[in-house]
């Protein structure tokens, strides 16, 4: 195993992210972004969101770890893995690695493995960034030579150093290289093709000192303007001024070929036993924690209060042994204080995910209950709200907030098997349940700033009018059988940065009236922006609205008039397409936002086409009960519509598609044995 750094501007990190991932070696499969670190799209919106002018130079450290042929045969995912988090501990010791961002690729194009990495320049916390240069030659050089011998003994690797002969160099004149040097337009560009000249030189035995280099420069006909104890100044025509050559060829160390092998092997110094080895790492890695904690505390203050403020949640949950000493002495907003932080929902609910199918309704066939980081739910399918209290109130049909508390108390000790609180004064309790009970009055409002908070942490970085995620159209177009053109017209991709989290991802989203979005994809179910019901060719002077609860039923319903197959299911649709001129359609998004139509359905014909369950009847008979005054007529679809299986028209497009599917499929083995029977009688 070799570790290698570039050399190199590195000013933009998308030009190497494209280069490591380029388009043909992904469709080839010998380029693969490696998981468990960031994403390409992570790492732009980084680059694109940094101030230019504060930092403008040396950006990233690109790199690459490179295994032999035999090695990569060999070595499994999980050795990799572990070897790239070792590279991330030698290159920042201490450091926690979500404080920076780092992507690898592995490359598997040149009959070896190859892991690429780009690591741009900076650390930081949620509060304040700070640039961090991951790789200094001069400071890191010998580190990473002790980290590639520990590596290769630690895994039974090949030491290149050891087995493999140096890289030729590509070109084989020198008469190429001068012309080379004399074409060279930059200081830069002169210095590497002379200093590849003189080694080429060196390995081939023709020049053995410095005085011999000396005279070689000048019968190329360059003039030495000064000689110091460690450099060499050189005249090259084409460049106004001298040019300073500075290395160990160049000094008066140099007196044999093996003055050079150290520079030409990258070796400041031999060392064979592998406990030295080891040894020396760790010594500069020790010496390079103390200074990173000096220069960059920040990063450790703030982990270190983290690691304080959530270690007694963190001992409770390990520590089965905890015998709940100080809930002996717990009054009663004490004791609900620690349910709510430390009664975790998922583990109430026996799941691991943020998002699943709502445990208050049992016909919720479509996730849409979403647990929040903060300990909280929301039910999209009715826009309740409410922490692990009334989650328990609802699921065990608790009578007050005493007992709902009481309750959540023992559900804790079943859980995690412990809790001793006999002795709790029962007059606090009931001096205690007053002031949560008035606590209870301003939940809601609480609730809602919570909600802002989250969401205000979400920003849209990329709008398009288009879909090129694939995954994201997969969801739309073959799991809900949206058409594709349909989808394209009336859905934007979005490309949402979390500011929390600094994660992207992307959604579709449906735009509603007052600015905000409604977003959705395979995982992901919620908005951006205040939430609002969506108009879609609303007319006041049309006299129908059709009424629908979310955007991907209003996507259903255009797919199936669009379609003179799934019409034909029933003639409602086919009345829907006749009238379509003189109908506008209301998505509410959400059945809280019920109030928020009443200026559009003044004096019109309201049809509703709303989640066949327990949520969707309720809102058409409020709807009729409460809006039936300002409507021309109010006319539930539902029934008539959807079948008792279906529970919403997304469903029913799914059902009708899957049915015409099958038709065809029998109609294509009909004719199949017709054309079979006609070719026997034919005698063929």
């Amino acid at each position: 195993m070799l570790v290698k750094f570039f050399k190199g501007k590195h000013n933009n990190p998308n030009h190497a992210i494209g280069y490591l991932l380029d388009k043909k070696r992904v469709e080839n499969n010998t380029a693969k972004l490696l998981n468990n670190f960031n994403t390409p799209a992570e790492i732009k919106l980084f680059y694109k969101n940094l101030d230019k002018s504060k930092f403008k130079n040396n950006i990233y450290t690109s790199g690459v770890i490179s295994f032999s042929e035999e090695e990569s045969k060999n070595l499994t995912d999980e050795q990799i893995q572990t070897i790239i988090n070792e590279f991330l501990n030698t290159l920042n010791p201490s450091i926690n690695h979500s404080n920076y961002l780092k992507m690898f690729v592995k490359h598997t194009d040149k009959n070896r493995t190859e892991i690429h990495f780009v690591i741009p320049n900076f650390i930081f916390n949620e509060n304040k960034i700070m640039k961090k240069t991951m790789y200094l030659d001069k400071i890191d050089r010998q580190k990473f030579y002790y980290f590639e011998r520990y590596i290769n003994k630690k895994y039974d690797l090949i030491d290149p150093l050891e087995h493999t002969a140096p890289k030729k160099l590509s070109f084989n004149t020198y008469e190429k290289y001068k012309k080379e040097i004399e074409n060279s337009k930059t200081k830069k560009e002169v210095k590497d093709k002379l200093h590849k000249l003189l080694l080429q030189k060196i390995k081939n035995n023709e020049i053995k000192n410095r005085n011999e280099l000396i005279e070689f420069i000048k019968n190329l006909g360059y003039e030495i303007t000064r000689t110091g104890k460690d450099y060499i100044s050189i005249k090259i025509d084409g460049h106004p001024k001298a040019i300073r050559f500075k290395n160990i060829i160049y000094s008066e160390k140099f007196k044999s070929k093996n003055d050079v092998i150290n520079e030409i092997k990258n070796i400041r110094n031999e060392i064979k036993n592998d406990e030295e080895i080891e040894k020396k790492l760790v010594e500069i890695l020790e010496k390079q924690t103390k200074q990173i904690k000096q220069k960059y505390n920040f990063i450790f203050n703030s982990s270190e209060k983290e690691k304080e403020k959530n270690e007694f949640v963190k001992d409770i949950k390990n520590d089965k042994n905890y015998n709940f000493e100080r809930n002996d002495k717990m009054n009663f907003r004490e004791l609900v204080q620690f349910l709510k932080e430390n009664l975790d929902i998922k583990d109430y609910l026996n799941i691991n995910e943020n998002i699943t199918n709502s445990p208050l309704r049992e016909d919720d066939l479509e996730p849409s209950f979403f647990i929040t980081k903060y300990n909280t739910y929301i039910d999209y399918g009715t826009g309740e709200r409410g922490d692990i209290f009334d989650l328990i109130k609802h699921m065990e049909n608790t009578t007050d907030f005493k007992s709902t508390v009481l309750k959540a108390k023992q559900i804790f000790k079943d859980l995690y098997g412990y809790y001793s609180d006999e002795n709790l004064n029962v007059n606090n309790i009931k001096r205690e349940i007053k002031k949560e009970i008035k606590k209870e009055v301003n939940f809601n409002s609480s609730e809602k700033k919570k909600k802002k908070n989250i969401e205000s942490n979400l920003k849209i970085i990329e709008k398009l009018d288009y879909f090129d995620d694939i995954n994201l159209e997969n969801y739309f177009v073959k799991e809900r059988g949206i058409d594709k053109a349909i989808l394209n017209n009336f859905v934007e991709q979005l490309t949402i940065y979390n500011k929390k989290t600094n994660k992207t991802f992307t959604v579709a989203g449906f735009s509603n009236n007052a600015g905000g979005y409604e977003l959705r994809n395979k995982l992901f179910k919620g908005s951006l922006g205040k939430k609002h019901i969506s108009t879609r060719n609303y007319d006041s002077k049309k006299n129908g609205i059709i009424l629908l609860e979310g955007f991907t039923d209003y996507l259903s319903l255009l797919t199936i008039l669009n379609n003179d197959k799934y019409i034909n299911t029933n003639t409602i649709f086919k009345y829907m397409l006749e009238k379509i001129d003189n109908i506008s359609f209301i998505i509410l998004n959400s059945i809280v936002n019920l109030p928020k139509i009443a200026p559009f359905i003044k004096e019109k014909k309201v049809f509703t086409l709303l989640d066949n369950d327990d949520a969707g009847i309720n809102t058409t008979n409020k709807l009729k009960t409460e809006y039936n005054n300002i409507t021309d007529d109010i006319i539930d679809l539902t029934p008539e519509i959807l079948k008792d299986s279906n529970k919403d028209i997304n469903d029913y497009l799914l059902q009708i598609k899957k049915e015409a599917e099958q038709r065809e499929k029998e109609i294509q083995e009909q004719n199949s044995k017709i054309i079979i029977t006609s070719t026997t009688s034919l005698g063929m």
